[in-house]
């Protein structure tokens, strides 16, 4: 997949469509787009005042897209969505340690948060490294399958999406 189409399909397409699959080429290249463009973002408005509302706006929009691109990519391996549920937890833990924690307890709060977000996140990077099914698994079909002339009758388009069209095991037995 080319780098104008993996942007395109998770920026445009594929935004709000958590229940697919997401190729691992498209992913890690969108990743790269994504952390480009919001350090791009990050420079811009620390060199010139730039409004923040927008700037804000525009950096949560990212964050779901980066957020709904793992989450179909976790589906490629077939993992759930869930498996971001820690990491979430633990970033939020971090968040309020450093606000709320007393001076005398937030060292250990600390370093056991880092602890637990290193962890959920080195699974999780190793989990998203993994090369994806070929096959059908519970999220759909592979985004990169072939299909030629040998398997041309198990799947259909429509609307510009590919299903598979599973045989009716109870065909044989009717009248």
């Amino acid at each position: 997949m080319y780098l104008y189409d993996a942007i395109t399909s998770c920026t445009f397409y594929n935004a709000f469509n958590y229940k697919n699959r997401a190729s691992r080429s498209e992913f890690w290249q969108f990743v790269v787009f994504w952390l480009f463009c919001s350090s791009c973002l990050f420079l811009t408005s620390v060199v010139c005042d730039v409004n923040t509302v927008s700037l804000c706006v525009i950096i949560l929009y990212g964050m779901w897209i980066l957020v709904v691109a793992t989450i179909r990519r976790l589906h490629d391996v077939d993992k759930r969505g869930w498996l971001l549920m820690p990491l979430f937890l633990a970033i939020i833990h971090l968040i309020d340690t450093i606000l709320y924690a007393g001076p005398e307890n937030k060292l250990n709060y600390l370093v056991m948060d880092t602890l637990i977000l290193s962890f959920f996140s080195i699974n999780l990077l190793i989990t998203l490294s993994k090369l994806g099914s070929n096959e059908d698994n519970r999220f759909g079909v592979p985004r990169s399958i072939i299909i030629d002339s040998s398997n041309i009758n198990q799947y259909k388009i429509e609307n510009n999406v590919l299903t598979v069209i599973k045989p009716n095991p109870y065909k044989k037995f009717r009248k």
